[in-house]
């Protein structure tokens, strides 16, 4: 059979085989298709990655990220409240700065919780 004429095969299953096989698949960094197709068939012809957990892991990435670049920016508030700044630096510019980080930062994390993940 060719890549251009697919058919459907469906069977039922109960829901905790069902979030089983979701979970090993996830697990196995693949669609739920593309690893059942993988258990049954000697060469399977696809292995379609699970794209949600390289969003996730992007995700991930950037809130570390920028958990640091919050970090550099708490050191600079520290030094400007203490007087050791030797550079000059606008404070309402940098508060604003930090406060636009927590916001985007609180936005990422609020959608990995997301019981449907971020995508």
């Amino acid at each position: 059979m060719t890549n251009n004429h697919l058919t459907r095969i469906s069977f039922r299953i109960k829901p905790d085989e069902r979030s089983q096989i979701l979970a090993d698949a996830k697990l196995a960094g693949m669609t739920m298709g593309s690893y059942i197709r993988s258990k049954l068939l000697q060469t399977p012809q696809t292995s379609t990655t699970y794209r949600r957990t390289l969003t996730r892991r992007l995700m991930m990435s950037i809130v570390g990220k920028m958990g640091r670049v919050g970090n550099n920016m708490n050191q600079i508030a520290w030094k400007l409240n203490s007087g050791t700044m030797l550079v000059p630096l606008d404070r309402r510019l940098h508060e604003e700065g930090i406060e636009a980080l927590k916001h985007i930062r609180g936005l990422l994390v609020t959608s990995l919780l997301k019981p449907s993940g971020p995508c």
